[in-house]
């Protein structure tokens, strides 16, 4: 890694460490999401229709986060996504009604669509033209290496999952 990008990579850790938590987590919630419906005796069709609608949430967000983060900053708008997004986990354990966890869902995903625009916004205003291209890649490789790893934690105590 060479000196400029080490610098932005050091000045973004925490950040790209919160992420990547975040990451994990959320792909942990997809795969429970799934398993705990199922467990229920939910049809598959309707996992199916609960689960798609955190891409429904994730669209509208990727069209107006920009809106938010502009208004409030990157900091606040970080801490409202991260924050609401926290909240809609907390809501799905407390409900069993599936059009709400269907609204939840969408809520994650508006959620989530915010908070992927905020990190790219604090990576694009950091690093340089020279170094973009590859901040941008230790960014992916991070998001998605997580993501990954979240379903894969959920093995370690099966009796934890369901």
């Amino acid at each position: 890694m060479d000196t400029a990008l080490c610098t932005v990579v050091r000045a973004m850790g925490s950040v790209l460490l919160g992420f990547g938590l975040l990451s994990v987590a959320n792909g942990a919630l997809f795969a429970l999401i799934g398993l705990r419906l199922s467990a229920d005796g939910v049809h598959s069709t309707t996992i199916g229709l609960v689960m798609s609608a955190y891409f429904v949430g994730l669209l509208a967000g990727s069209l107006s986060g920009d809106r938010i983060i502009t208004r409030v900053g990157h900091i606040r708008a970080f801490a409202v996504f991260a924050a609401a997004a926290a909240v809609t986990v907390l809501l799905l354990a407390m409900t069993d009604a599936l059009a709400l966890w269907t609204l939840l869902r969408a809520v994650a995903g508006y959620c989530m669509a915010g908070l992927f625009m905020t990190m790219e916004r604090w990576l694009n205003h950091r690093a340089s033209n020279e170094i973009r291209g590859r901040t941008f890649a230790v960014y992916a490789v991070t998001s998605g290496a997580a993501a990954a790893a979240g379903p894969l934690l959920m093995n370690r105590d099966r009796k934890s999952v369901v």
